[in-house]
């Protein structure tokens, strides 16, 4: 099987990162200097777009609840570009308003999914910190939220 092929299977799931493709043409045996020229033409295609897979990746791990920190974390050991990332990072900023209000909405709503809106006690304030700590958001957000729980004064998730 020859380099293109190698590529384009990989390619065929998912989208990849520029990196990704690289490190697995690699992987498969190719020299790297048959992998970046490979990476070019795949590029001029657009079958690899590292900026867009960050736009998508944004949209993605939003809907997931993570945080804007720990998503730029993963795009970067991805090998996403921080410029490539920067600018999906304010595509993504137009769609979904300030990225500091969508935190402290998603860390509120997270928060709802444990309390159910009651006031938490001591052992679900800790499951909530963990669960907040585990996407990523700030210990600050974390203790912002905490205190809202602990008052049980988290309502909806939104300002």
């Amino acid at each position: 099987m020859d380099i293109r092929d190698t590529a384009l299977r990989f390619l065929a799931n998912r989208d990849r990162t520029c990196r990704e493709v690289r490190e697995h043409l690699i992987g498969k045996g190719f020299d790297e200097s048959s992998a970046v020229k490979l990476m070019q033409e795949l590029k001029d295609w657009n079958y690899i777009n590292d900026r867009s897979y960050a736009e998508k990746y944004f949209r993605y791990a939003g809907r997931k609840g993570r945080s804007i920190y720990r998503m730029k974390q993963e795009l970067l050991q991805k090998g996403i570009a921080v410029a490539d990332m920067e600018e999906a990072l304010h595509r993504w900023e137009e769609e979904e308003g300030s990225l500091i209000q969508r935190d402290i909405r998603e860390a509120r709503r997270e928060a709802l999914k444990i309390t159910g809106g009651m006031a938490a006690d001591e052992k679900t304030t800790a499951r909530i910190g963990r669960r907040l700590g585990s996407l990523g958001y700030s210990a600050e957000l974390i203790y912002r939220v905490l205190e809202e729980c602990r008052k049980g004064r988290v309502e909806d998730g939104t300002d």
